[in-house]
């Protein structure tokens, strides 16, 4: 994907989480969230830093993929767990400092990473080989911490020292800038005129090579 030029690289289309972008009246309860399938090996990993630390973790790992409870005929199909699990990760991503986002599958971003910037919650993102959508417009290093596939279980501290070196105040400074650039480069509501855009970038770029 990096060198064919005939590739752009895409978001998820992830839900608006304008909800979640101020600090809550009452302060962060949590340090981290994460509601999602806890399946991977780099998942297991990253949520067992977690749970083995001092930090505050509000976790729920499901055993099953979520997606599967709004496909009829699946065996899993169940419309009211998936609202109740949409509540609870909105409600768990508003209380917490920084979201957790392990891969599932190697080189894929997770749906977590851009539900974070749209949360305005700084992105934990935790696997190898990702090529970021509008990498060159995005300064995606000044508001998510990175941490490789090898250091999965190594997350907890990771995060620890992020948190001891920036307060709440900066925190969510750093996610409303997250959010600035998920709404002008990844919204899905934005999604014909962005396409458009990077198409032509990418077209012009390639024939000023020749």
């Amino acid at each position: 994907m990096e060198s064919d030029p005939n590739t752009i690289s895409w978001p998820w289309p992830v839900e608006d989480y304008s909800e979640c972008v101020d600090l809550p009246a009452s302060g962060f309860k949590y340090d981290v969230s994460f509601q999602g399938w806890n399946w991977s090996d780099v998942r297991k990993a990253s949520i067992a830093s977690c749970l083995k630390s001092n930090l505050s973790f509000d976790v729920a790992a499901y055993p099953n993929f979520s997606g599967y409870l709004t496909s009829p005929g699946h065996p899993t199909y169940d419309l009211k767990e998936n609202d109740r699990r949409r509540r609870e990760f909105r409600r768990s991503m508003k209380e917490s400092r920084v979201a957790l986002c392990p891969e599932s599958i190697p080189g894929v971003f997770p749906y977590r990473f851009f539900e974070a910037m749209s949360a305005a919650r700084i992105p934990i993102l935790i696997g190898s080989d990702f090529v970021f959508p509008f990498s060159d417009e995005i300064p995606y290093k000044d508001f998510c911490l990175f941490v490789s596939r090898q250091d999965a279980d190594k997350t907890a501290d990771y995060i620890t020292a992020l948190l001891a070196e920036m307060p709440d105040a900066e925190l969510i400074q750093r996610g409303k800038q997250a959010r600035f650039y998920w709404d002008k480069y990844l919204n899905g509501a934005k999604w014909a005129a962005l396409m458009t855009y990077a198409v032509e970038k990418a077209l012009t770029r390639e024939v000023s090579r020749h």
